[in-house]
């Protein structure tokens, strides 16, 4: 409660700030990241989402927050010269390993506690698994242009283009990766990957163990996910220095 209740603070604080003038980009944005998080909701109200293909949507949006670390990673290499840049392919080559390694366990933790069938002692039957997948490609599956625009890939471009916009802002327009090194770019995706990751991980065993509504839990987890995705954003924006201590858009 009183990490929510920090979160909503410094939210108010920068509207207030953006009344004046002030650091309108990060209200904006953060208003963006918060209609952006709230779709899935619609979606699965109104227009008949399946629930747990929101959680791989979620999955899908960790591999971009991924692949623009990347581009961090060699940006700010790049700003420290020939020898900074040689040095950041290395440490580029092991986020892709450690990353995509990470990325692999949690798709396969997802695909068989929310799509394979598994038996009465816990059990996974193998010959689940391509039937489970083969589900997965069939939801995503889009015959015509409206059912596009009623599918779950408008959320998950939108998500997209939320964070090709962060990145564009903040990170080229503002040249934050000036303050961080290559190594920092390195870690900088785990914190907030690893508490989403476990928030949904935990929330779908429990709900897979005890039985009950997916619907409820994608509410809950889409809620806590607005909120620790605002506390992230609103920190690292406001650690941005470029020029002058407090700048303006």
């Amino acid at each position: 409660m009183k990490a929510i209740l920090s979160i909503l603070l410094l939210v108010g604080e920068e509207a207030l700030s953006s009344l004046e003038g002030k650091k309108k980009s990060l209200w904006q944005s953060s208003l963006v990241l918060i209609i952006v998080n709230a779709i899935p909701l619609l979606g699965i109200a109104l227009l008949g989402w399946e629930p747990r293909m929101i959680l791989l949507i979620y999955w899908a949006e960790s591999a971009i927050i991924g692949i623009l670390n990347i581009a961090k990673m060699a940006l700010a290499g790049w700003s420290g010269g020939v020898l900074t840049f040689l040095g950041s392919i290395f440490f580029i080559a092991f986020f892709l390993v450690h990353y995509g390694m990470f990325m692999g366990v949690h798709g396969l933790f997802l695909l068989v506690l929310l799509f394979v069938k598994t038996g009465a002692d816990g059990s996974i039957n193998d010959s689940e698994i391509i039937p489970a997948l083969e589900k997965i490609i069939s939801e995503f599956s889009i015959n015509s242009v409206s059912g596009f625009l009623h599918s779950e890939w408008i959320s998950l471009i939108l998500i997209f283009i939320s964070h090709l916009y962060a990145f564009q802002y903040y990170t080229l327009r503002k040249k934050e990766y000036l303050h961080h090194s290559v190594p920092e770019l390195l870690f900088s995706p785990y914190t907030r990957i690893m508490v989403m990751h476990l928030v949904i991980l935990g929330g779908v065993t429990v709900m897979t163990l005890k039985g009950g509504d997916i619907s409820t839990l994608i509410y809950a987890l889409v809620l806590l996910k607005t909120l620790a995705d605002l506390w992230s954003h609103v920190r690292e924006v406001l650690k941005i220095k470029i020029g002058q201590e407090n700048w303006v858009s």
